[in-house]
């Protein structure tokens, strides 16, 4: 009740005080090209309810026709005045009539179009219980959406490959975190970001909570081109197997059935690199866990192929709450990545799996897995000295990050024999900049004999010579 007396008093006030300004604005965009002043978007409110959301027209007159509906700065349907309208981020002021009207509030998930609410699984229905807003964590985070959208044959898909995930989480922990110090709080930080601040500093965003910044198994590049249709592939895979009467472990005996065709060539390809490593002595290292499809598939691997190499331990390192930092050299194309991006709180749930997969081995009474919690950089030289006696004949790289990458090899590498084989998950990325130049420095390109699989476009490896 407090929440919406405020929006209707402020927006009230708000229409006011801006109408000189609302004049303009509306003055301007008609004498443009002679198109109507408003744009009236469907969007999907409270409950799932459809509404029209007010903004002043940035675009040709039949933008919706031309084009998709994610918007890249540099799109050609945007208008000379539209392109002015959004630097200012004055196309949005006619959504305060949405307030007034009770359809949006000041603060809440921003609202989506209908077929993006339409890919949303059970969990994610959970952004449609309250009043969408004009700004919330999101707007914040992605108040340069349009740049990162910039130069995309895609909009669409790039939206919800990069984006998407991002605003989800932050929407869901908006959902259920809300209160008016918090309103007040994001409002605050919009205006300052509105008036040239930077965003990671204006307002502490969220850490995730597994319920967005999705990654795929193992790394994240294995959905970048995915298309809307491919995404609801997902969700009606993972209908089926909800609905299917078969016991949990039987559908998961039958895995072959649901699992999508990248991730089974995800796990073939970590199998072929395996292979290049059984005749090497030295034990598994992986950088970057995230939820742990990369380091259980090594364990596994070599439970299978070399059952009584008691010596070959597996260790897997990651914060397990997001990225630590983010240097400058982790700028890329299409998105800045920000501490506590990638969180996956996976760390108990690994350890109880761990459990099971020990109690499921030949030599299960002997430890072969271990998970080091903690920041790369710090985490690696303390291991190094609590475990003098390592060599290593697989390091497997997917920190994603410069700093992270950097102070795996420089710790690591000397560690590894001729034969050993280093592997990288995002080299030549440009989403991920880090971890080549991490590479180029810490080891320089020239010196490795840089290989992939035939089928298989990212994982980037090399044997030592």
């Amino acid at each position: 009740m407090v929440k919406r007396l405020f929006d209707i008093a402020v927006a009230a006030i708000g229409i006011i005080v801006c109408a000189p300004l609302l004049v303009v604005a509306a003055v301007a965009v008609k004498l443009q090209d002679g198109g109507p002043i408003l744009h009236r978007g469907e969007r999907i409110g409270r409950g799932g309810k459809p509404f029209r959301m007010l903004k002043f027209r940035t675009m040709v007159p039949d933008a919706e026709r031309r084009g998709a509906s994610s918007t890249a700065d540099d799109d050609p349907r945007i208008t000379r005045i539209g392109r002015w309208l959004r630097r200012a981020k004055l196309d949005e002021l006619p959504q305060l009539v949405n307030v007034l009207a009770g359809d949006m509030s000041f603060v809440g998930p921003r609202p989506q179009v209908p077929w993006a609410v339409a890919l949303y699984t059970e969990e994610e229905k959970h952004l449609l219980s309250v009043r969408p807003g004009m700004t919330d964590y999101a707007s914040i985070r992605f108040s340069n959406e349009g740049e990162i959208l910039k130069g995309s044959a895609d909009p669409d898909g790039e939206y919800l490959r990069i984006i998407a995930p991002e605003k989800i989480r932050l929407g869901l922990r908006y959902v259920e975190n809300h209160s008016v110090m918090t309103d007040l709080r994001i409002l605050l930080a919009t205006a300052r970001v509105v008036a040239g601040a930077d965003p990671e500093k204006v307002l502490a965003l969220p850490a995730g909570s597994g319920n967005g910044a999705r990654k795929r198994p193992g790394a994240r590049s294995m959905t970048s081109l995915r298309t809307p249709t491919e995404l609801q592939v997902g969700k009606n895979v993972e209908r089926i197997f909800l609905e299917c009467a078969d016991p949990v472990e039987v559908r998961l005996e039958n895995f072959p059935k649901y699992v999508r065709r990248q991730h089974l060539k995800r796990f073939l390809a970590m199998y072929e690199v395996m292979k290049l490593v059984l005749p090497v002595k030295g034990s598994i290292v992986e950088c970057g866990v995230y939820r742990g499809f990369g380091l259980m598939t090594w364990a596994k691997l070599s439970a299978i192929l070399e059952p009584e190499n008691l010596t070959r331990r597996v260790y897997g390192f990651d914060t397990f709450e997001g990225f630590p930092a983010v240097s400058q050299q982790d700028t890329g194309r299409r998105a800045t990545p920000m501490r506590g991006d990638l969180h996956a709180d996976s760390y108990d749930e690994l350890l109880k799996l761990i459990k099971e997969y020990d109690a499921d081995r030949f030599l299960g009474h002997l430890p072969k897995v271990e998970l080091v919690r903690g920041d790369i950089a710090q985490t690696v030289p303390a291991f190094l000295a609590a475990h003098p006696h390592l060599v290593v004949s697989l390091l497997f790289l997917d920190c994603d990050l410069y700093e992270s990458t950097k102070a795996a090899l420089e710790h690591f590498l000397s560690r590894m024999p001729k034969g050993a084989v280093l592997a990288f998950d995002e080299l030549d990325n440009p989403q991920w900049p880090g971890e080549t130049l991490a590479a180029m420095e810490a080891v320089g390109l020239r010196a490795l004999r840089l290989r992939r699989l035939e089928w298989d476009p990212y994982i980037a490896y090399a044997v030592l010579e």
